[in-house]
C-alpha cells in the first residue's frame, strides 16, 4: 500500500469523479440543470421563493445519508478508444459519455464514502475521521493518506449533493433563478429550481435542480442545451437519511493489492 500521501492529492480523485461532470460542464456552458418525471399527483408543499429555497439549501445539514445516483451524459461525443491519456484522464473523459452509477454515504462531517461503480469495477474514496483511502478495484490499488480530524477537505466536492450545493452557492447576476412547482425524486417530495442564463450566446438553454422538501438536500440536476436536448443529468434513484452503519467507513484493503 502507498502511504503518507499528502491530503491535497485527494483533490485529483474527487475531480476524477465530479469536477469534469459538473465544474467542467458548467465552465463550458455557464451553468447546469434537470427535470423531474411527472408524478400522477405532485405534492402540495409550502410555497418558497427562489431566495428562500436557496437559503435553506445553503443552511441544510443532515446527520446521515445513503444514496444512489445515476449520471448520464450525451454531449454528442463518440466512444473513446482504450489507452487515451493516463488512468485519471481516461476516467474523467469516460464520464462525458454513457451512464454511470455513483453511490454516496455520509455520517456527519468526518465520515464519508463516494463510489463510482461501472459494472464490476469500483473507484471509491472513503474518509473515516483522519484516515482517507482511495480504492480502485480495477487497478487493485489502495492509497492511504491522513488528514487532521478537525479539518474538512478543501479541494473539489466529494459527492453529488455537495457538488450541486456548491454550484448553487456561486450563482450570480448572469443567471435568472425561478421556481417550477413540485414533484418527486426517488419517492421523495421535492421543490424544483430553474436556472436560465441571461447571456443569449450561452450554449445552455436551461438548468433544473430538484431539492428535497424535508431536508433541503439537492437530489437531482440536469443540463439542457439551447436546442432543448438533455446533455448531462444526475439524479438520485434511492435516498435514505438514516445514519449509515460505521462498517461502511471502516475500509481495509483486500489481501494482495498494491
Amino acid at each position: 500500500m502507498i502511504d503518507a500521501m499528502k491530503a491535497e492529492s485527494r483533490g485529483g480523485v474527487r475531480a476524477r469523479v465530479w469536477a469534469l461532470v459538473l465544474a467542467g460542464v458548467l465552465a463550458f456552458a455557464g451553468i447546469a440543470g434537470l427535470t423531474v418525471r411527472a408524478a400522477s399527483a405532485d405534492p402540495t408543499l409550502p410555497p418558497l421563493t427562489p431566495s428562500e429555497l436557496l437559503g435553506k439549501v445553503a443552511a441544510a445539514r443532515v446527520a446521515g445519508l445513503s444514496a444512489t445516483f445515476e449520471q448520464r451524459s450525451d454531449l454528442g461525443l463518440p466512444a473513446l478508444p482504450a489507452g487515451v491519456g493516463d488512468d485519471e484522464t481516461a476516467t474523467m473523459l469516460s464520464l462525458l459519455t454513457g451512464t454511470h452509477t455513483i453511490r454516496v454515504w455520509t455520517a456527519g462531517e468526518q465520515k464519508s464514502k463516494v463510489a463510482l461503480v461501472d459494472g464490476s469495477a469500483e473507484s471509491a474514496e472513503i474518509r473515516n475521521g483522519g484516515d482517507v483511502w482511495v480504492w480502485s478495484s480495477e487497478k487493485q490499488e489502495a492509497v492511504h493518506s491522513t488528514l487532521p480530524a478537525t479539518k474538512r477537505p478543501t479541494s473539489s466536492v466529494s459527492n453529488p449533493t455537495e457538488a450541486i450545493r456548491t454550484m448553487l452557492s456561486k450563482l450570480n447576476g448572469t443567471t435568472e433563478v425561478t421556481t417550477s412547482g413540485t414533484g418527486y425524486v426517488a419517492g421523495r417530495a421535492v421543490y424544483q429550481l430553474i436556472l436560465t442564463p441571461r447571456a443569449t450566446e450561452s450554449l445552455i438553454g436551461q438548468v433544473r435542480v430538484t431539492i428535497d422538501a424535508e431536508n433541503f438536500v439537492p437530489l437531482a440536476l440536469k443540463v439542457f442545451a439551447d436546442d432543448g436536448q438533455e446533455a448531462v443529468g444526475v439524479q438520485a434513484t434511492s435516498v435514505d437519511f438514516t445514519v449509515p452503519n460505521d462498517s461502511i467507513f471502516a475500509f481495509q484493503p483486500p489481501a494482495g493489492v498494491t
